[in-house]
């Protein structure tokens, strides 16, 4: 807990502080900055269970992207497609460990 990550998913980067952290199957964190564009980061959430061989991993993300111009704007699906992205990999590189 009080842990700080920096995370890039292409173009964009997180810096994010870890607030809660209960091994091994919850880990909570904001996202502290970001760059190019800022973010108001309010809820993130990494949870895993397990079903069965597998577990399942629960991933919970809610902000707002504030654009200079436009004002806030609810996280896209770009964001949701990059994250998801960012995601699976590092899950692929846990996977073949």
């Amino acid at each position: 807990k009080g842990a700080v990550r920096e995370v890039s998913l292409g173009p964009i980067t997180f810096v994010e502080r870890i607030t809660e952290f209960d091994r091994p199957t919850k880990m909570c964190y904001h996202i502290e900055s970001s760059s190019p564009v800022s973010i108001d980061h309010e809820i993130g959430e990494i949870t895993l269970s397990q079903e069965g061989e597998n577990t399942r991993v629960t991933w919970l993300s809610k902000g707002r992207v504030k654009v200079p111009v436009l004002g806030p704007l609810v996280l896209d699906k770009q964001m949701q497609k990059q994250g998801s992205e960012g995601f699976s990999a590092v899950l692929s590189i846990i996977e073949k460990r």
